[in-house]
């Protein structure tokens, strides 16, 4: 079944549709909501937010096409995620967190490096340098959407990223595709 027919179904209230998109979808979104989220317990909370969000806003949705639906969907879920991240960063002591990494990772060691370790040592790129890389390198925003998303100057988040890739060419010298070097 097409997106723009589970789309219609949905919008009539028809829950068996919402099932179906929610299945189809449900794997790639969780895969951005762990992305932001600080553990696999917080990305289903988030996730589950954003599925209701999303459900409601179906209401006025109109479906152009699949590319933008997902989209729309995942910008959802990283707006979630944002939000919760900054809300859990404001109620926690940042020193105490804060775990200094001095050590180069030499690239050799990248070759065995799953998708989640990479991803836990970009988490620990002080914020919002990690917040503002993730959204840039790997989910492709611009710094003027990156801005609005966090509150702040564009260039700002051009400074975060300019800092968080310094770093990660620390940990991967000869990784240049990961940190988006030019």
């Amino acid at each position: 079944m097409t997106d723009q027919q589970l789309i219609k179904g949905c919008q009539q209230g028809k829950a068996k549709y919402q099932k179906m998109l929610l299945e189809k979808h449900a794997a790639s979104l969780m895969s951005v909501a762990r992305r932001y989220s600080q553990c696999e317990e917080d990305a289903k909370d988030h996730l589950q937010e954003a599925w209701i969000r999303i459900f409601k806003a179906l209401d006025n949705y109109e479906y152009h096409s699949e590319p933008l639906l997902r989209g729309w969907m995942r910008k959802i879920v990283v707006n979630i995620c944002l939000k919760k991240y900054q809300k859990n960063k404001r109620r926690q002591n940042l020193s105490a967190n804060i775990i200094p990494i001095d050590t180069v990772v030499k690239t050799t060691v990248l070759d065995q490096m799953t998708v989640d370790e990479i991803l836990k040592l970009i988490e620990r790129l002080p914020y919002p340098s990690n917040v503002v890389f993730k959204l840039s390198v790997i989910e492709g925003y611009k710094h003027k959407e990156i801005s609005e998303m966090l509150g702040m100057a564009e260039s700002t988040s051009r400074v975060h990223l300019t800092n968080a890739r310094a770093k990660m060419k620390k940990y991967f010298p000869e990784f240049k595709e990961l940190i988006n070097y030019k």
